[in-house]
């Protein structure tokens, strides 16, 4: 389970979800507004909850790849396979959109989260990757940079245990 727990703290964080808002939009990211229990919600889907796509392959995780474009499914594959990441998630709200978003689940594996995101980095155009946020950072692939992004109250909120990868539609 994802939970995203946000911090009052009274004042507004230099580089808060504004910035990073403009920033994404800037680089043609595209947002749908959703209510405020949606960017609260305690429940991640699993790849299991979806129902299954008859030309669909098993991932480590469950017998389809039903939740994500067809574009996604084999990098998500791939990427699974490659580095043992046996738990990908994805939910209702995930940015961009359910089907084009992937959290690949390292936990406390640090040098694994840094091997999938450098990887999905170093073929980023091959996987039609928009962007990466790990470890409370992301990478736009547009401009080939890191950016530090503000904390987001818990580890899982700033991507500590997961890469999340996403990806331009097709």
């Amino acid at each position: 389970m994802t939970t995203t727990t946000r911090v009052p703290t009274g004042r507004r964080p230099l580089g808060g979800r504004r910035a990073l808002m403009a920033l994404l939009a800037g680089a043609g990211v595209a947002f749908t507004a959703l209510p405020a229990q949606a960017h609260t919600s305690t429940s991640a889907t699993a790849v299991a909850a979806q129902a299954p796509v008859p030309s669909s392959k098993p991932t480590p995780t469950s017998s389809t790849y039903g939740t994500w474009d067809p574009h996604v499914r084999p990098v998500v594959q791939e990427v699974a396979e490659r580095f043992g990441v046996s738990t990908v998630l994805t939910r209702p709200g995930h940015s961009p959109t359910q089907s084009r978003a992937a959290d690949f689940m390292v936990y406390s594996d640090r040098a694994k989260g840094d091997a999938v995101a450098r990887y999905v980095i170093d073929n980023a155009a091959r996987f039609r990757v928009e962007y990466v946020i790990w470890k409370q950072r992301i990478y736009l692939v547009s401009s080939g940079s890191w950016r530090g992004m503000e904390d987001r109250g818990s580890p899982t909120a700033n991507h500590m245990d997961h890469p999340h990868v996403a990806f331009r539609p097709a």
